[in-house]
């Protein structure tokens, strides 16, 4: 089974934070005009409708993975309480690859990011 990554990427308040294609590494990214494609604002609409919909089902849970799968890729969501949405679209899995990588993703996000004295926010 191919486990192919196709893209990450990081969302706040419908602003893209980080984004990358891992088979493009070296392209240069233009982020007014990324946010600003339909396929961005689809994931983050997607994203959105992922969130209210877990929203109903478990409102107590701020932090949690949420997926969706078709047969062609499955796009896995990290939504954190400050808001931030960790969003990886794959390949179509069985295991928990997507949701533990998104863990991870976030853990080092906090310990290179927001522990950093550098950080200015906004």
């Amino acid at each position: 089974m191919d486990k192919r990554v196709y893209e990450f990427m990081i969302f706040q308040d419908k602003r893209v934070l980080y984004y990358i294609e891992p088979h493009e590494f070296d392209k240069e990214i233009n982020y007014l005009e990324l946010e600003s494609s339909h396929r961005i604002r689809n994931l983050e609409s997607t994203s959105a409708t992922m969130s209210h919909f877990s929203r109903i089902i478990h409102p107590n849970i701020k932090t949690q993975a949420k997926n969706f799968k078709t047969k062609e890729y499955q796009l896995s969501m990290l939504e954190t309480p400050n808001n931030l949405k960790f969003i990886l679209v794959t390949t179509v899995r069985d295991d928990k690859g997507p949701e533990n990588a998104l863990n991870t993703l976030y853990e080092q996000y906090i310990n290179l990011v927001k522990k950093n004295y550098l950080y200015k926010v906004g």
